[in-house]
């Protein structure tokens, strides 16, 4: 008992010392830190550790960084100087992000394509269709010089890639009888909730990891949110190897055969798709495919 007393004692003697080093600092973060400690009878790592918590909580800021930012704008020449270097580089950081989907042109990727917008024609269902588009509906105008009745409905997340896909919509709606409309946020947003055969077609050209969007897609086909004969198609990052995918969730499938003529991650892909369409769902085909980064396209039916 006596022993937790004074453990008691002593964190509360702790937690003071820290109390009076924060707010001391808080009223001059100039102070010399070590006179500090010798002033309150502490250590300089005490010190130190509470200084380091108040500038990453940001509640000050450290004087010697402060020191670096002004040293450089003098380097520069003027303070106008830097304003002019501020304004080019957010220039080319915008010229940069008015297409965050880079991997959207290519050979291959035409072929992916080609392979979406057959397979959507050729199940014959019509409705709504929820896409990620990017900027330039290429797949969506392909579907709907084929087959009429489809609505798109076009996701995108980042600002200056959705008022560009928004603009094109737009444009395309004067010039062409498709029919769509665009949502600002993720695709979840659209998917998470919905009713069984709420939609007609999923077209999801992600450009991430299997492992950030294998909750969605379980979800989707948990739930059966298409339609009968449906179709849901899958684009994502191939990775190197099966142990590239974050959690190891493929692996843990135990589908890895290291005696296997191909790599390790086309048998996790594919052994989590089987697994996860169950009966209910075909998993048409497995493309891999590679123009500027190796992706994995994945067609899957909706049969029951």
């Amino acid at each position: 008992m006596f022993y937790f007393a004074s453990n008691q004692l002593k964190n509360q003697a702790m937690q003071n010392i820290n109390e009076v080093i924060q707010a001391r600092l808080i009223a001059n973060p100039k102070l010399d830190r070590k006179a500090l400690a010798i002033e309150l009878n502490t250590t300089d790592n005490t010190v130190r550790a509470n200084f380091i918590s108040l500038i990453s909580k940001k509640i000050i800021v450290n004087y010697k960084t402060i020191k670096k930012v002004n040293k450089a704008i003098e380097s520069i020449g003027s303070v106008f100087d830097v304003v002019k270097e501020a304004k080019k580089q957010a220039k080319k950081q915008v010229k940069k992000e008015n297409n965050t989907y880079v991997n959207h042109d290519g050979v291959c990727k035409e072929e992916a394509r080609v392979k979406i917008v057959n397979s959507i024609v050729e199940s014959g269902v019509i409705g709504l269709a929820a896409s990620l588009p990017n900027t330039g509906w290429v797949i969506e105008q392909a579907i709907n010089n084929k087959v009429k009745g489809i609505e798109f409905i076009g996701v995108e997340r980042k600002k200056v890639t959705f008022n560009k896909m928004r603009t094109n919509l737009r444009n395309l709606k004067k010039d062409t009888d498709i029919k769509g409309e665009t949502y600002f946020g993720n695709i979840g947003d659209i998917l998470y909730g919905k009713l069984e055969n709420t939609y007609a077609h999923l077209i999801l050209d992600y450009c991430g990891n299997l492992a950030t969007i294998s909750k969605e897609l379980e979800y989707c086909i948990n739930n059966d949110v298409i339609k009968l004969n449906s179709i849901m198609a899958v684009t994502f990052a191939k990775p190197i190897r099966g142990v590239d995918f974050q959690s190891d969730k493929l692996r843990q499938l135990g589908a890895i055969n290291n005696t296997d003529d191909r790599c390790q991650s086309d048998r996790s892909v594919e052994a989590y798709f089987y697994k996860i369409c169950g009966w209910n769902y075909q998993v048409v085909e497995f493309f891999y495919y590679k123009d500027r980064y190796p992706m994995t396209l994945v067609i899957i039916k909706r049969i029951k």
